[in-house]
């Protein structure tokens, strides 16, 4: 059956989230995850995020911080 992971992101600023937001662009991505019920590592598991919603935490002049998120990966 199809795994359905789901990632917490803690706040970042737009350096990281330009970095993350790169790595999940494509259409597919692969993951590497403990599992929880082998408690082995599970990689290279091809996945898609059916969306990625992103909200700003706080805006200034040269510092944008957003807001923590959950990305939900997909197995294909």
């Amino acid at each position: 059956s199809k795994r359905t992971i789901e990632v917490g992101i803690i706040p970042v600023d737009e350096t990281i989230m330009l970095k993350l937001q790169l790595a999940i662009s494509s259409f597919s991505v692969s993951i590497s995850f403990l599992n929880p019920a082998t408690n082995e590592l599970a990689e290279n598991v091809n996945c898609i995020i059916p969306a990625d919603e992103v909200e700003y935490y706080t805006i200034r002049a040269k510092d944008t911080s957003f807001k923590a998120l959950t990305l939900t990966f997909v197995e294909l």
